[in-house]
Formats: C-alpha cells, structure tokens, sequence
C-alpha cells in the first residue's frame, strides 16, 4: 500500500511539469510559423527581381504571404502564390531573393 501512495504522490508532483513543458513546446511552434500577408507591391527589391526574372517569366503572382523564421539563418520566406499556364502554384523566395525548396 505505500508504494501505491508513493508512486501516486509522485505522479501527482511531476505532472503540473509535464503539463506546463507541453503547452510552452505548443506556443512556441505558434510563434515560429507567424504569418502576415503582404501587398505585392510591398514586397523587398530583391524578391521583386526574382519574380521578374527568366526563371518565372511564365509565372502570374497573385497573393504573397511572409512567414517568419521559416529559413535558416531566421532570413524571412515570402510564399507567393499565382498561376502558371493553368496551374496554381506557389513559389517561396526568401529575402535575400533566393527561391527556396
């Protein structure tokens, strides 16, 4: 019987941790995908040049998205979606203009 209360006494003090340990793991997560959307126009220089480029001449830039801390070097990304031909797709460039996988 005293290992029963024993081992109940320590559940009882160890799970308020464990507790609080999985909900500051779950905020974190939240904060590090932030995401903010942004005007076209309003885009750095540099991503503007990459979606003028040759390597997505055939690409239509409908809506961009930025999120934060998604690149190493916690370089912002800028999701931008639009067309190419008929297709949607969505092509992410970082900052610096570097189109990232």
């Amino acid at each position: 019987m005293k290992k029963v209360i024993l081992a109940v006494a320590a559940l009882a003090l160890t799970a308020p941790t464990f507790a609080t340990l999985v909900a500051d793991k779950d905020e974190t997560a939240v904060v590090a995908n932030d995401r903010k959307e942004v005007a076209l126009s309003d885009l750095p220089r540099p991503v503007q040049a990459t979606l003028g480029s040759d390597a997505l001449k055939e690409f239509k830039a409908e809506k961009a998205v930025l999120v934060t801390g998604k690149a190493e070097g916690d370089v912002d990304v800028y999701e931008i979606s639009g067309k190419q031909g008929d297709a949607q797709k969505t092509v992410k460039i970082n900052a610096n203009g570097e189109i990232v996988q």
